[in-house]
């Protein structure tokens, strides 16, 4: 049975890795999508269509977020502007 402690162990290990041994230059674009969490380490890609999927749904989280910053920015210089 694979727990989430292996999994974690697992993770963990890596992280050790790159930070005390490095990545070799050309991984850096592929290994920096795991680091930051925009592939989980437990759920490794492991076709196109998942990757494709986990890039359309962060596309669309970021333009969720960007959306709503834009709305609460216009909000504040509107407010801003009526203070005047």
């Amino acid at each position: 049975m694979f727990c989430v402690f292996q999994l974690a162990s697992r993770q963990c290990e890596i992280l050790k890795y790159v930070y005390y041994g490095g990545i070799e230059h050309s991984l850096r674009s592929q290994v920096w999508l795991y680091l930051l969490g925009h592939y989980p380490f437990q759920d490794i890609p492991d076709s196109d269509e998942k990757v494709q999927l986990i890039d359309e749904d962060t596309r669309h989280k970021y333009s969720q977020v960007l959306s709503q910053w834009q709305s609460a920015e216009r909000d504040y210089m509107a407010s801003k502007g009526s203070q005047s």
